[in-house]
């Protein structure tokens, strides 16, 4: 008889070991899905998974800053036009205010997943620069004519030259009043 209640019990202690062991499988299941659910969803965490840190995913990085980087000479060597805000003006030029590209941030980025990440919803970063705007006998003007135009306008120029190579432009056509807000859905 002794012994038939040492037997229950030892069975009683075995099921409740198991019953015990499945609780904390599951639960610790549950914590590892959660970490990483946290981990894809936020930037900032300083947990990576393999999968980010696989040569695979380090290779696409790579790839994606090369293409960054060509799109930027590209950039660098066609656009001829700003938008900014006219600061100050003479009888026969225009210096204008841009917020141009900050090229180095911009490699920066995609060079670097985590700052992608953050900048996904976000305008690209800028700098200011100050144009000295020509304004030659064939400048067109849409809107506002020059005697129209006055400091604090936003206007947008395209001009002869380059305008990642130079401070000095001479105006092909000026658009004034011109609007550069960011399209819907981006962030400043």
């Amino acid at each position: 008889m002794e012994s038939n209640k040492q037997n229950i019990l030892i069975v009683i202690i075995i099921f409740l070991l198991v019953c015990g062991g499945l609780v904390f499988y599951f639960q610790q299941k549950s914590i590892n899905q959660l970490k990483e659910l946290v981990t894809r969803e936020s930037p900032d965490s300083q947990m990576k998974t393999e999968k980010e840190t696989s040569p695979e995913n380090n290779s696409q990085q790579q790839s994606i800053a090369e293409t960054a980087k060509n799109s930027i000479n590209q950039q660098q060597k066609t656009v001829n036009f700003i938008s900014g805000k006219v600061l100050q003006m003479s009888e026969n030029s225009l210096k204008v205010e841009a917020d141009i590209p900050d090229w180095k941030k911009m490699e920066e980025i995609a060079s670097s997943p985590e700052l992608s990440m953050e900048y996904e919803n976000k305008m690209a970063p800028t700098v200011k620069k100050t144009y000295n705007v020509s304004i030659a006998g064939d400048t067109q003007f849409f809107g506002n004519q020059l005697s129209g135009i006055k400091a604090g306008d936003t206007v947008m120029v395209s001009a002869k030259e380059l305008v990642y190579q130079t401070d000095n432009l001479t105006a092909t056509e000026i658009a004034s009043p011109f609007d550069n807000a960011p399209p819907a859905g981006i962030q400043p």
